[in-house]
């Protein structure tokens, strides 16, 4: 997993947290829950894109919006 803050450069998963995917395996067609941690700037305000990235290939992805 990373993370992309409007157009900044993007920020990979805490290894350090405890990260966690339900179910732990990517199937075509599936859905599930995962739990990632990232150290954003705490003073940071605006879009954040998700990455899922499995051999080299984005599989999902999804952006919001931090207040």
């Amino acid at each position: 997993f990373s993370v992309q803050l409007g157009s900044a450069t993007p920020i990979d998963a805490d290894t350090s947290a405890a990260v966690s995917c339900d179910p732990d395996s990517v199937d075509p067609g599936t859905t599930g829950k995962a739990t990632m941690f990232f150290n954003i700037p705490g003073d940071y305000k605006g879009p954040a894109t998700v990455t899922l990235t499995v051999d080299g290939e984005v599989v999902g992805s999804g952006t919001t919006q931090l207040q």
